[in-house]
């Protein structure tokens, strides 16, 4: 770290999170509410600095370029890591909301799908923000110690069909990233750590893995990932995909979604910071017996897409 960089760590004000409500979890930290106004952003130990100040400036980027999204106040110490403060007027995650209020599931799927539409909407300012399909080709590389040629060339393969697009993109986009404000019927924004430019596959990929991909093969654990059941998890992305289709070739939309959610589970042993070999190798089993890496899976769909977006 640099001098300058030092200095800056050293002047940090330290917070203490002892007794606050957790709201969030994700693979790199916990969010948790610090009072009516407020939200922070707790990394895990081991996370450098760099990265903490990098997502606050992907908030602010955001924010300037109309994105919904909480005000980033500062960067903190939190114990031995790092934490990232917002403004977050009395809300809870969407999650959160739709666990207490199931009957409104397909309702908050709706608002989701407009919601990633709009976002998908707004213009980029790309000296801002990272390629996110280059980001993913470059994750693939990284991955070649665990793969085979073909494997890697199938990988490679699905992405360079994302082209050169230059939507913004969320890179997690689940009812555990968006924050709901009751008293302004509001959906917010949160942890945008993975938030770029690319195509909007990137972000129904990702969610469909999470939402349901995840939950054909451990039910049971969606409620870890996105706060919510698998059942309620269905009626929420059936609905989110309709709505962001306007009804439209939803079969084709879930077919690509699926191909894209299983390409990025494959790659999540260079997704998720310090993953062990064997969690690795668990990872690559599933893909190869059931997802993306096993050879019966066809891609096709992705190569020969002619969806509108």
């Amino acid at each position: 770290m640099s001098e300058n960089k030092q200095e800056t760590v050293n002047k940090m004000r330290e917070l203490s999170i002892e007794g606050c409500e957790i709201i969030g979890e994700g693979a790199v930290g916990k969010v948790y509410r610090l009072d009516d106004e407020t939200i922070i952003k707790v990394f895990a130990p081991g996370i450098p600095f760099e990265v903490v100040q990098e997502e606050k400036n992907i908030a602010r980027n955001a924010l300037v370029s109309g994105v919904p999204t909480a005000i980033s106040f500062d960067v903190v110490k939190v114990g031995k890591s790092y934490g990232a403060v917002y403004e977050m007027l009395k809300a809870k995650t969407l999650s959160a909301f739709i666990k207490e209020h199931p009957e409104r599931a397909a309702e908050m799927g709706r608002r989701m799908g407009h919601l990633l539409k709009e976002l998908h909407k707004t213009a980029v300012d790309t000296n801002k923000f990272v390629n996110v399909c280059n980001l993913f080709k470059e994750r693939v590389l990284r991955m070649e110690k665990y793969l085979s040629k073909e494997e890697t060339d199938k990988l490679i393969t699905v992405y360079e069909c994302l082209g050169t697009c230059k939507t913004i993109v969320h890179g997690d986009f689940h009812p555990k990233n968006i924050m709901y404000t009751e008293e302004n019927d509001e959906l917010l924004f949160i942890d945008l750590a993975d938030m770029g430019y690319g195509h909007p596959l990137i972000d129904l990929g990702g969610t469909c893995l999470v939402m349901d991909i995840f939950g054909r093969f451990t039910p049971e654990r969606v409620p870890h990932y996105i706060g919510i059941d698998y059942k309620t998890s269905i009626t929420v992305w059936e609905n989110l995909i309709y709505e962001y289709f306007n009804g439209d070739n939803i079969e084709e939309a879930k077919i690509l979604a699926d191909i894209y959610g299983k390409a990025k589970f494959t790659l999540f042993p260079v997704i998720i910071p310090g993953m062990s070999e064997k969690d690795a190798m668990g990872f690559l089993m599933g893909s190869r017996s059931g997802g993306f890496l096993n050879k019966d899976y066809d891609i096709t769909p992705a190569l020969k897409c002619k969806l509108e977006f």
